[in-house]
């Protein structure tokens, strides 16, 4: 009876061997191939080593008769295929030229998905909960919504602005470290009257003259304090909601209540008017243009 090798692919292939083993302590196979010549070994372990290494073919293995009847219990599972061959003349018993394929059990494919879509749903919850916004109390559900609408708007910041320069507009991002950066530069720009390399976004470093690090410290601070302001007056309404609805209905595009409208412009005017006393006092043409927008 020939030993043929039938695949998950149902495709077969004739060995000579078929013998389940231990490898490191892990269910293994020993496929074994044999030739009477080294071109016929040579030529067929090409075909060998392909149809091995397709891990859709080698999810299932079983040993069938001629006639395509099993005749041993399917190996489910095995993978990490190693070739090696054996040719007479390398101390061998046989006179056969041998193409030996190694196969080691590995985790059963659908319990390992299974494994994973646990973890990932484990993992979902903790970064994106579902929120049961009828469970919570109203301080809860305030603190939420303060926190939902400074998380967006301090991204906003985080994207950063754009300074116009002598030498053109550029856009610099502001995050936490890079407004430290800025500060930390301008400071040492302005005490020692040096240029200092620096780099807006997607742009190379290049050196900034103390005006021009003024001039971005200046307009990105403005830039800073203007939406760190809206971030304040956003939780100042949603902790004077008495409702639930009213707290849910309030979003990062919604215009505030009068008073604190009123109160943002008086902060803008004031931006505005450190913009117009920088102009006045560094005497730069190129900031005629700077301002403080809503």
């Amino acid at each position: 009876m020939k030993n043929i090798i039938r695949f998950n692919d149902l495709t077969t292939m004739e060995c000579s061997g078929f013998t389940p083993t231990l490898i490191d302590n892990v269910d293994a196979l020993i496929i074994e191939f044999h030739y009477e010549n080294f071109i016929d070994m040579n030529e067929h372990s090409v075909t060998i080593y392909r149809k091995f290494k397709d891990e859709f073919a080698l999810k299932k293995l079983e040993l069938v008769d001629e006639q395509g009847n099993a005749i041993s219990a399917a190996y489910m599972g095995f993978g990490d295929a190693k070739l090696s061959t054996q040719t007479p003349d390398s101390g061998s018993h046989t006179k056969d030229y041998i193409v030996f394929v190694q196969l080691k059990k590995l985790m059963d494919i659908e319990a390992k998905i299974s494994a994973l879509n646990i973890v990932v749903e484990q993992m979902r919850e903790k970064i994106d909960p579902v929120t049961d916004f009828s469970k919570m109390t109203l301080e809860e559900l305030q603190e939420y919504k303060c926190k939902e609408i400074q998380d967006e708007i301090s991204h906003f910041i985080e994207k950063g602005t754009d300074v116009d320069l002598p030498g053109g507009a550029e856009h610099f991002s502001l995050s936490t470290l890079d407004q430290l950066n800025i500060d930390k530069l301008t400071r040492r720009a302005e005490l020692f009257q040096v240029a200092v390399p620096y780099h807006s976004d997607k742009n190379s470093c290049r050196v900034y003259t103390p005006k021009e690090m003024s001039l971005i410290s200046l307009v990105t601070d403005a830039f800073v304090t203007q939406f760190t302001t809206l971030i304040n007056a956003y939780n100042i309404w949603i902790r004077r909601c008495t409702a639930p609805e009213e707290i849910l209905a309030i979003t990062a595009s919604s215009e505030l209540p009068e008073d604190l409208q009123k109160n943002m412009e008086d902060i803008l005017t004031a931006l505005n008017e450190i913009v117009e006393a920088y102009k006045k006092h560094a005497e730069v043409d190129s900031i005629e243009n700077i301002e403080v927008h809503p």
